[in-house]
């Protein structure tokens, strides 16, 4: 019963937190805005933002989250390694560099990106230490 307990708190906790922060769930500024407007997947009449690949969606939810999942995940299961080894693929550095809207990653493997943000470069390396 203490386990349940504490798990509810801990997710009344988690929840009031991610929603007192204003990154979550706030309403776009004017600037904002206007830098979404330029963005091919942003419907300007509607305001919103627009799948560019909606026949993913229903397979999505089809397949999505659900029990079987979840007990595959932490239980085994299908064997989920490649069939063949992925290919090796040399990124095109000065491509990636270069300035633009969109945003661009580098997958080094594992859980290691280089990511290219609105002309800022960013590791992303969990394990990352000296």
């Amino acid at each position: 019963m203490k386990i349940i307990l504490a798990l509810i708190v801990g997710a009344v906790l988690v929840a009031g937190i991610l929603t007192s922060c204003s990154t979550f769930g706030t309403p776009p500024d004017e600037k904002m805005k206007e830098v979404y407007s330029h963005l091919k997947n942003y419907d300007s009449h509607n305001h919103q933002f627009s799948n560019p690949y909606p026949v993913a969606r229903p397979k999505l939810e089809e397949e999505g989250m659900s029990f079987s999942l979840l007990k595959e995940f932490f239980f085994g299961g299908k064997k989920r390694e490649p069939r063949e080894r992925l290919p090796d693929m040399k990124p095109d550095f000065q491509e990636f560099l270069k300035p633009s809207s969109e945003t661009k990653s580098i997958w080094f493997g594992h859980s290691t990106f280089l990511l290219n943000m609105n002309g800022k470069i960013i590791l992303v390396d969990p394990v990352f230490s000296e």
